[in-house]
């Protein structure tokens, strides 16, 4: 019923007759008559109903013209519609937010990789692919409770989809500190099973307990 994304927040018609407890069809003469005085500016979009598939129309709307409309509303009515947009500007920033996360966490990625390789340069030993799954699949598996592989089959992602554009803002930053620690451990010489245990450990005092928070905020 609203339109978020990176760069615009906009409100429908519908959600304002929700927020205000009016029916849609006089919201949408209040804004068709603002639009009329010259006070309002937007254009009829098409939408259709979940329920019977028809197609019916809606405004859509930005802060201001949003703000003109329901100008006549109480204070409490505007107060719903103000929190609400505040709501989607939280969205917003988290958003963006999550946008930036991925970004580092591809690089912290190819950190990874590297020392991967100086590791098994280092102890003479033949580098093979299973190297480099081995690790980000431990990192996985601590983070998200299942390899990219699994994520992707139980999302129905395609095979080459990044799954780090699928996850939430606290499973990126999770993953993206997981990598860094794991890339500073095999830096050490630390064995596999003694990071594994030591990210695991990081993982229920850093990021189990808010991981879980936003789960069930979600299934709210």
């Amino acid at each position: 019923m609203n339109l978020v994304t990176s760069s615009a927040i906009t409100m429908s018609s519908r959600e304002i007759a929700e927020l205000v407890g009016a029916t849609h069809d006089n919201v949408m003469k209040t804004v068709r008559g603002l639009i009329g005085k010259g006070v309002v500016f937007g254009n009829e979009t098409p939408y259709k109903n979940k329920q019977n598939r028809q197609t019916y129309m809606e405004f859509i709307l930005d802060f201001r013209n949003t703000m003109v409309v329901v100008s006549g509303y109480s204070a409490e009515l505007r107060a719903k519609i103000i929190d609400r947009w505040q709501e989607l500007e939280k969205v917003v920033a988290e958003n963006a937010s999550a946008i930036e996360s991925r970004k580092v966490a591809r690089l912290e990625s190819s950190d990874l990789t590297d020392a991967i390789k100086r590791d098994r340069q280092t102890a003479g030993k033949e580098l093979r692919p299973h190297n480099f799954s081995n690790e980000f699949d431990m990192i996985n598996r601590i983070a998200l409770g299942m390899t990219a592989k699994a994520f992707r089959a139980h999302h129905e992602l395609d095979k080459a989809e990044p799954i780090r554009d699928h996850l939430s803002n606290l499973e990126i930053k999770c993953v993206e500190h997981l990598q860094r620690l794991n890339t500073s451990l095999i830096e050490i010489n630390m064995p596999y099973e003694s990071r594994k245990q030591h990210l695991n450990k990081v993982y229920l005092l850093r990021h189990k307990r808010g991981l879980i928070a936003e789960v069930l905020r979600i299934e709210q």
